[in-house]
Parts: structure tokens; sequence; C-alpha cells
């Protein structure tokens, strides 16, 4: 039987729900919105599957991610892909740098 992973469980302390939403489920969302007003694409997720309920996030990718994003800046701890394409490894190392991590 083949199984396909629909949401992921967030790695953050379910906090108090707001509107529906935990703390960690704000925070991710924040994130991937921050990351498309900035001109990330979104190909796959990005909000909560319809009717489910608890700390979960759908996996999700997004590509041309800005570096100034603060999904390339800070950690997300939930199933988030973000990518970004350089021209050759000198970029990807300038690019890393950039963080603080």
């Amino acid at each position: 039987m083949q199984q396909r992973a629909h949401q992921g469980q967030l790695l953050l302390h379910a906090s108090r729900e707001v509107s529906g939403k935990s703390r960690a489920e704000r925070r991710q969302s924040r994130q991937v919105e921050d990351a498309v007003a900035q001109g990330a694409h979104l190909l796959l997720g990005g909000e909560r599957v319809g009717g489910t309920t608890g700390n979960f996030f759908p996996p999700t990718l997004l590509v041309d991610v800005p570096n100034r994003s603060s999904l390339m800046q800070d950690e997300s701890f939930a199933p988030i892909v973000a990518v970004r394409a350089v021209k050759d490894d000198d970029e990807a190392i300038a690019l890393m740098r950039e963080t603080r991590f």
C-alpha cells in the first residue's frame, strides 16, 4: 500500500490556538507569506489542509526564494523546502554566509 504525506507535524510546541492556528503554525504561515511577498513562487502547500486540526503544517515547496526572506534567514521547524538557484558554488557559499547560522 502506497502512503502519501498530506501534512507534517510541527516541531514547535503547540501553544494556544488563535483563530484555529497554533503559534507555531502562524509562524510558518508568516514565513511563507513573507517569501511570496518578496517574489518566491509557492508550488505546493502553504496552508493547512481543510478540515484538519492540531499542530500541523502541510509539506510546502517554494522556489525563487529571496535570500533576505525570513524563510531563508530563520529556521522553520516545519516541512518547508525553500529553493533558490545559484550560478556556482561561490555564489552559494556567499549566500549561506549572509545568514546568522
